[in-house]
This record gives structure tokens, C-alpha cells and sequence, in this order.
């Protein structure tokens, strides 16, 4: 039942690779800044060690009355400052109290900057990604799966981000934790220090290299199955009729199941791997003590001894959480890049594509002085080939359109239409020959003058929300007023069926792909959404394709009102429509040829 996916595969990547690539998202200016926060959660841990000293005096002094051995140190810190052992007492403990609870509080803090400061870089990378996407030619775009760019653009840049790089900052700051308390306890006793360390090291290892790649292998394997999800569900509601006839219904539910148990699986299992480890570590961590108290005493002087294990028991409630955390946080690492890896080729193949001049996205629609631009249309020795084949789909076009113009072009599917619109909108470009508007390049002309053109697909989309939202879709609201809706929705036809209620036909929701309204109304919202900025160029791609003949005849009159105002390119099947049109041109084998409106009528 599964289908096949081009990110089917679990790369084998090593991990220091995965995590530079995710550094590299970041700049240098921000890799300083995650560095500076890694280091500030490193040098808290010092604080620790006065801490854990402090408990270690306050022990001996409260067995022997005296401070002796690994603690004489601190012992001597508070004689210089003129506090006596019997008096350091109750300092010590309200002292030791403080620092733990004052380490705890910075940690938290630096922590949840860190990740805050990672979350907003992945919107950041998620932005750029979909920058770089919008970029690209029309074909690579085509060639992309809408349910990966989805996941990517969202889940994906978070993992590659904040999973990666956010449980790697907790890492290093609980293995520097680790390494602290253990240089501290080697300072006082060096044998019973390295016994445990060794044992703990080898613990961690153990469970790390009987786990980690499962890990990587249970993310990669969520990463498939939500892709698929969305990809079932999509299918399902966009294909709903279709199904329903035919009977195949049952084939999407069945396997909508089959991948969310599969999901729920790989999702429970992952869940258990760190819980796994974190009940292995806690009996580990028993064993470790047990040897650490009969070696303290068999090896050291009573009152070190009582010294060390007090040390020891003060530092377990940060060293004992510290090697589980060590221990969840590599395996976080290794499932965050497992999650990640289609994000990270996505990102390496859309910047290995040349992307376009396509400045006019980023630019604020403005219809300051609209009324001086006068779109005139170039086609110079035009020529598109077909990828993969040795023929040509469109031989050495050349076609002026003046000003003002309406063009209509005609001819059978398959020969070229569609796409000489395209290269008028710029995303796609001819293989040979150039095409100008108001003699320079489309995006050059995108760039000069954004908002001036409006382009009606053959399929319009549709959002979810009002019948307003989706006709000033991608506008900020005050760009157009509402008389300019206003006058959209009539010129439109769209108000027939509707309320008569102007304001609540505007808010009518409309459900996610104009599941609730007609084709043809889709149709007439999309040429609503076309003519609402007052372009000066419009560009219709079958815009009355799925509308009634008087609905057509309609929507012409209104249209009629650009006439001379505008430049209009229409590609068309449509008699009544060609009949609208000043000049009629025809496709036929990767030709254009002029018919006149004599020949129209005959």
C-alpha cells in the first residue's frame, strides 16, 4: 500500500557532519552568541564545586570540630575572613543551600535563552529555506513534493535546529558538569575517583553505541510516516468524490492506518530508548556508589572518608541526574538528525539550483504613479525546448502586444499556451530568443514596478477563510480599499447565490480548496483576487473556462472596462472570448500564427 518517496532512505552521515551542517545554518555573528551562552551554562558548574566543598567542611567539622585534609583549603578561605570552624557551622550549610539553589536558577535561565535563541533562528532558517524555494525555476519547484517542503519548512528546520543544537548545548553542559565534580573528588582522592569515572564512562559508552543509531533510525522513521500522513490525508479530501465512486475509500483509510501504527510504533519506541537508558543508568549509578563508599573507607582516614561521602552524596543530586540527562541528550541528538535529514537535503539541493531574480517578492506593493506604467509585450525569436526530448516546443515566436491591447491565444492543449505565459510572469525562460516588457526582462520589470501585473491560473486556490481574505490573499490590509473589493466582487459575478448582504457575503468562509462553493465560483473569486490591485497587466489562463455562457458574457463587459487602460493577455478556447479580443493568435506545431476576426465569425 505504501508509495514511494524520494527521502525513503536513511543516510549513513556521520555525526559531527550533521552537526556542523546544522551550525553552518547559523551565522557567524550567532555561532559566537550560542557559544558564549554554552560557555556561561559551563562556568556556572564552578559553582557546584564550592558548593559540594562547603557540604564536605561542614561534615568534617561537625565529626572532628576541626577542619582537616582535602577541605583544609576552604577551612583556610574562612580564617582569613575571620570565621572559626565552630562558627562556620551554620554558615556553611545556609552557604551550601544558596549556591545549589543559585546554580539551579542560572541554569535554567542560560538554558531557556539558549533555546529561545535557537527557536528563532530555525523560523529564521525555515524563512530563508522558503526564500531559496520561491527562487528557484518553475520546474525544480514542480519537481518537489508539496508534503516534504511542508514538513521541512516547519518540523524540519526545527529539528535541524533547535532538536540538534539545543540538546547539544544541554550535552555539553552536563559533560563539563560531569567533568568538574569529577576533577573535584580527584583532588581528594584520586583512586577511588578514577575507578568510578572509568565505570560511569563505560556505562554511557555502552548505552550509547547499543542505541544511538536505533535512535536516528526511529527519527528518520517518524519523519517518513508524518510525511505520508499528510500526504494520505491530502490525497483523500482533494480526491473525496473521486473515491467515493469508485470505491476506494476504504484503500485510503486502510492505509491511513497502516502508516499511523507504524508512526505509533516508531514513536513509542523512541519514547522508551531514553527511558531504557535512564533505568540502566539509575541501577549503574547504585553499583558506582556502593564501590565508591567501601573504597572511601577501606582506602582513606575516617575523617577524609566521612568527608569524601558526604561530598559524594551532596554531588549525586547533580552528577546522577547529569549522566542520564548525557545519556537522553546524545540520544535527542542522533533522533533530532534522523528527523532532520530531508530538511538537510533539501536545503543542499535547492542551493545547488541557480535561483532567480525574483527581488519583487520582498518588495511592499505600491500603486504610486500606476497610472504612468504602460505595459507593452516582446517577443523577440522566442524558442522553448522540451527537457528530455530533441524537439522544440515552440519555434522562433515573435509577437508585439502594444499597450492597451487585448490578446487572446488559442490552439490545442499540449502546444505551448500555458507556458508563454509562464515566461510573461518570468518563471520560466525561453531557451533561446528574450521576451521584454516595456523593453526589459519580466522579473526585471517585476522588480521596477510590483503589484502591476495580476496572473489567473487555470486552477485557482483556495484558502480557508472569508471570501474577503482570499480576494486581497498575500495583500496587507489598507493596500486596497474596500470599494476596490467591492468593485472586484461585482466585476466577478461572485454575489450570485450569495446573501445580498454585502458584508456578510465578504465574510462567507469558504472551507480549504473551495470544497463548499462551485468551480465556476472559484473561478470568478480568482478573477476577482486578479483585478483587485488595478493591474496593468492582466494575465488569464482559461479564467471562464468553468463558466455558463451568461456569466461569461458578464464577466467580458466588466472587462471591457480595462480595455485601453491595460494590457491583456488571455489564453483561451472560448469563441466569445476570442471574439473580445483585438487580436486572436493560434498554436499549431511550435508555430504562431495570427487569425483574423473575419475568419472568428466564419
Amino acid at each position: 500500500m505504501e508509495r514511494e518517496y524520494s527521502s525513503d532512505t536513511l543516510e549513513s552521515e556521520n555525526l559531527f557532519t550533521a552537526l556542523k551542517f546544522s551550525l553552518s545554518q547559523l551565522s557567524p555573528s550567532d555561532r559566537a552568541s550560542l557559544a558564549l551562552r554554552t560557555f556561561a551554562q559551563i562556568m556556572v558548574n564552578i559553582i557546584d564545586v564550592i558548593s559540594i566543598s562547603a557540604v564536605g567542611l561542614f561534615t568534617v567539622i561537625s565529626i572532628s570540630g576541626s577542619a582537616a585534609g582535602s577541605t583544609k583549603w576552604l577551612s583556610d578561605a574562612l580564617n582569613t575572613m575571620g570565621v572559626g570552624a565552630s562558627s562556620a557551622l551554620p554558615w556553611l550549610g545556609i552557604g551550601a543551600l544558596v549556591l545549589f539553589t543559585v546554580r539551579t536558577m542560572s541554569s535554567v535561565l542560560i538554558l531557556r535563552s539558549s533555546l529561545r535563541f535557537l527557536g528563532k533562528k530555525a523560523a529564521e532558517s525555515a524563512t530563508s529555506l522558503l526564500n531559496k524555494i520561491s527562487s528557484l525555476p518553475i520546474r525544480a519547484i514542480d519537481g518537489i513534493g508539496s508534503q516534504e517542503v511542508s514538513f521541512s519548512l516547519t518540523l524540519g528546520t526545527n529539528y535541524l535546529i533547535l532538536g540538534t543544537l539545543g540538546s547539544l548545548v544541554g550535552l555539553i553542559s552536563d559533560i563539563s558538569l560531569a567533568l568538574v565534580l569529577t576533577s573535584l573528588f580527584f583532588v581528594y582522592s584520586p583512586g577511588v575517583t578514577s575507578i568510578a569515572f572509568i565505570a560511569g564512562t563505560l556505562v554511557i559508552f555502552v548505552l550509547t553505541r547499543a542505541t544511538s543509531a536505533r535512535s536516528r533510525k526511529l527519527g528518520f522513521e517518524m519523519y517518513r510516516f508524518e510525511v505520508r500522513s499528510r500526504q494520505f490525508v491530502q490525497d483523500f479530501l482533494n480526491t473525496f468524490r473521486e473515491s467515493l465512486v469508485r470505491g476506494t475509500q476504504g484503500w485510503f483509510k486502510d492505509s491511513f492506518q497502516e502508516v499511523r501504527t507504524k508512526m505509533a510504533y516508531a514513536s513509542g519506541e523512541a519514547t522508551f530508548l531514553p527511558n531504557l537508558s535512564k533505568y540502566i543508568l539509575e541501577v549503574s549509578i547504585l553499583f558506582i556508589a556502593a564501590i565508591i563508599g567501601v573504597a572511601v573507607f577501606a582506602f582513606e582516614s575516617p575523617t577524609n572518608a566521612a568527608s569524601i561521602t558526604a561530598m559524594f552524596l551532596a554531588s549525586s543530586s547533580r552528577l546522577a541526574p547529569a549522566m542520564i540527562r548525557i545519556q537522553q541528550g546524545l540520544l535527542a541528538v542522533q533522533s533530532a538528525i534522523g528527523q532532520s535529514q530531508s530538511t538537510r537535503k533539501l536545503i543542499k539541493n535547492v542551493s545547488t539550483l541557480e535561483p532567480k531574480n525574483r527581488e519583487n517578492a520582498k518588495k511592499t506593493i505600491s500603486f504610486e504613479n500606476k497610472d504612468s506604467i504602460r505595459p507593452q509585450i516582446t517577443f523577440r525569436n522566442v524558442t522553448f525546448s522540451v527537457p528530455g526530448h530533441d524537439h522544440n516546443l515552440l519555434n522562433e515566436v515573435n509577437l508585439e502586444i502594444k499597450f492597451g491591447e487585448v490578446v487572446a491565444i488559442t490552439g490545442k492543449s499540449g502546444l505551448g499556451k500555458s507556458t508563454l505565459l509562464d515566461a510573461v510572469i518570468g518563471v520560466v525562460e525561453p531557451s533561446l530568443g528574450e521576451i521584454r516588457i516595456c523593453g526589459v526582462p519580466p522579473n526585471e520589470f517585476l522588480n521596477l514596478y510590483p503589484g502591476s501585473v495580476s496572473y489567473l491560473p487555470q486552477e485557482v486556490w483556495i484558502t480557508a477563510g472569508s471570501i474577503r481574505s482570499n480576494v486581497i490573499l498575500g495583500l496587507n490590509e489598507g493596500i486596497v480599499t474596500d470599494y476596490d473589493i467591492d468593485e472586484a466582487l461585482t466585476g466577478s459575478q461572485l454575489s450570485a447565490g450569495f446573501t445580498d448582504d454585502s458584508k456578510n457575503f465578504q465574510n462567507y468562509t469558504l472551507h480549504e480548496g473551495g470544497r463548499n462553493i462551485s468551480g465556476g465560483q472559484k473561478q470568478r473569486l480568482g478573477f476577482a483576487r486578479a483585478i483587485v490591485t488595478q493591474p496593468k497587466l492582466l494575465l488569464l489562463d482559461e479564467a471562464t473556462s468553468g463558466l455558463d455562457e451568461t456569466t461569461e458574457s458578464q464577466l467580458l463587459e466588466f472587462l471591457n472596462k480595462y480595455r485601453g487602460r491595460a494590457t491583456i493577455l488571455m489564453v483561451t478556447h472560448s469563441k466569445r472570448v476570442m471574439k473580445f479580443a483585438d487580436r486572436v493568435f493560434e498554436l499549431t506545431e511550435q508555430k504562431i500564427h495570427e487569425i483574423s476576426q473575419n475568419k472568428l465569425s466564419s
